[in-house]
């Protein structure tokens, strides 16, 4: 079963999130750099919102997995991922 975990607020300080297959962004303000290590630990998680934090994520390297919406999050992964991409052309 995929659970969906929201989270809202200022998040600029480590505490306890809750977690999920999916976690939802949206009503996120702001996003402290701890989160990095957040998601680090939980890599390949379903992500969707939060289209500020996107970028510097990406720039990050953080492992998580961008959704448009629940149902993508829902969806298997299909296409050939960054990484992949990376390592045949890198």
């Amino acid at each position: 079963m995929n659970s969906i975990a929201t989270w809202s607020g200022d998040l600029l300080w480590p505490r306890e999130l809750p977690a999920g297959d999916i976690i939802d962004l949206s009503q996120v303000a702001a996003l402290g750099v701890w989160c990095h290590a957040w998601f680090r630990d939980r890599p390949g998680t379903a992500v969707i919102g939060g289209n500020d934090f996107r970028a510097r994520f990406e720039r990050a390297e953080v492992p998580v997995r961008w959704c448009a919406s629940v149902e993508e999050a829902l969806s298997a992964p299909s296409g050939v991922s960054r990484g992949e991409r990376e390592m045949l052309w890198g």
